[in-house]
């Protein structure tokens, strides 16, 4: 119709782990990687937005980015802190604003509306 089709390839493991959480950032607060939320190719790159997660909390959407799609890179950005630094690749912090390993925040942000008891 428009000379453009569509491919699916049969998906397959290999064994490999994409990204591990190995940087500093991520072993000081006992890190892992929850799921590959989303990814772009974005010119010769390809960019990965994942969650970085903690034991007891989210603190928020972390990136990383390839030329092959195989062997990523997680730039420190310097965007967001993580516990007091922001030698870090968080691009989205958790609602808590700042983010210590292991915290919980006490309050969340309300939408603003007042709730009668």
């Amino acid at each position: 119709m428009w000379g453009v089709s569509l491919t699916m390839h049969r998906p397959y493991q290999t064994g490999e782990l994409l990204i591990i959480a190995d940087q500093p950032w991520e072993t000081r607060c006992r890190a892992y990687i929850n799921m590959y939320g989303s990814v772009l190719k974005e010119g010769d790159k390809i960019r990965i937005w994942y969650d970085l997660v903690t034991a007891k909390h989210r603190p928020g959407v972390a990136s990383a980015e390839s030329e092959d799609g195989i062997h990523f890179m997680r730039p420190v950005l310097n965007l967001h802190e993580l516990d007091r630094s922001t030698d870090n690749n968080i691009v989205i912090p958790a609602p808590s604003r700042v983010a210590r390993c292991g915290a919980i925040p006490k309050h969340r942000p309300t939408s603003g509306i007042a709730h009668r008891r």
